[in-house]
């Protein structure tokens, strides 16, 4: 998405894999004073993301990909 775009679906029904509960969006509105907006801008939706992995998975090796190429033999 663009930047100035805006998600069309609510807050509940952007759920990021978090089966315990511990780091909704919810949370990241009070720990990071965002505003409770509708609809809710991508660069804060991207912001609620990069929070979520710091606070769930912080050891996260980023890999860039040059390429991918297909083995013949699979």
């Amino acid at each position: 998405m663009s930047k100035g775009m805006f998600l069309r679906s609510h807050r509940w029904a952007n759920p990021v894999s978090d089966p315990k509960n511990r780091y909704t969006y919810e949370r990241f509105l009070q720990e990071t004073s965002c505003a409770k907006t509708y609809p809710i801008p991508i660069e804060e939706y991207i912001d609620y993301c990069l929070w979520f992995q710091q606070q769930a998975g912080p050891n996260v090796d980023e890999t860039y990909v040059a390429s991918i190429e297909r083995n013949a033999l699979c």
